[in-house]
Parts: structure tokens; sequence; C-alpha cells
């Protein structure tokens, strides 16, 4: 069972590796392999550290084939790590406060309501005609949807809500008629 499990974590982490990996010629991953304790009835347990050139490294345990973490630059070689379990509040016009459980992901923006209304009204003149009347009214409760704040906290806004999100529109109607014949 324990050979089992080193073969499927050293397959896992080494697809890992090489979908890090900008192409498979470039880097060959390096694999560390250290003590991480041992579980209750006393069977080691191993913790493989695998990295490649461009920076991304994986942290497994042999206990499971259990990732522990993963550090993988963006797409412009940045390193974004997601925060740390906790409560964190800004300050500036418009705080957020978020409470994060230290995953990536692991925070929610803010939701997103949007109540849209319609109501109308048809009159028929004649047996072949008819005359719609209605009426539209767009984000009635008035709600602010702004879009999701920075998490990074070298940045100035850095959960503060700047920006609505696409289609937040303050209370807004529009009339409408419509004649068919």
């Amino acid at each position: 069972m324990l050979h089992e499990t080193r073969t499927l974590l050293l397959l896992v982490a080494s697809l890992i590796l090489a979908l890090g990996c900008n192409s498979m010629n470039q880097t060959t991953p390096k694999v560390q392999q250290s003590s991480f304790g041992a579980t209750s009835d006393g069977t080691a347990v191993d913790l493989f550290t695998l990295s490649n050139r461009n920076g991304m490294t994986v942290k497994l345990i042999s206990y499971g084939a259990t990732i522990i973490d993963v550090h993988a630059p963006d797409r412009n070689g940045t390193f974004a790590e997601p925060l740390p379990a906790g409560a964190y509040t800004s300050t500036g016009r418009n705080p957020f406060n978020v409470d994060s459980d230290g995953h990536r992901n692991g925070a929610t923006g803010p939701g997103l309501f949007q109540l849209d209304v319609r109501v109308g009204y048809r009159l028929r003149p004649a047996a072949d005609r008819s005359l719609d009347l209605f009426a539209d009214i767009f984000n009635v409760t008035n709600r602010a949807n702004f879009d999701n704040p920075t998490g990074d906290r070298r940045s100035t806004d850095f959960l503060n809500l700047t920006v609505l999100r696409a289609g937040a529109i303050p209370t807004t109607a529009q009339l409408g008629v419509r004649f068919e014949f």
C-alpha cells in the first residue's frame, strides 16, 4: 500500500509540474524529500517538495498523496499568494470585510442582487390589431453591486470597493409602446 501511495504521489506531482512548465524541454523538475512526521501508529510520513525552473513548487506528503502547498506564478510570472486565514478589513471610502479560510478562493466578495420588474397592459382597438404598453424598472432596490475588490495586501485599494460590476446600474425606468397589426 505504501509503495502504491508513493507511486501515485510521484505521478500526480510529475503531472502538476509538467503542466506548470512552459515547455517540456525547458526544465528538469527537482524533487526533495524530507521527513514530515509520523502517523498515530508510527508510520513515517515524508514531505516531497517538487520545483521547476519557472518557480512553481508543489509540496506533497506521502500520507494519501495529499497536496500541502502549491506556489505557481501567473501568466506574467507574478506570485500572488492567497490571504492567510483570518478576518480582514480595509480603510477607505467603501471598505469591505472578509473572512478568509486561507486557501485559494477562500474568501467571497460582495454579493450581487438586482431586482428588475416589468408591468404591461395590452389594448385591442380592433380584432387584428393590438397596442402593448409596458414599463420596465431595473434595480428596483437601488443596490450598488460592486465588483470584487483587490486581494493584494500591497495595494492601496486592498479590499476597497471601487468599481461597479458590469451592468450594475442605479434604479432606471424604461417605458415602451408596441403596435401590432
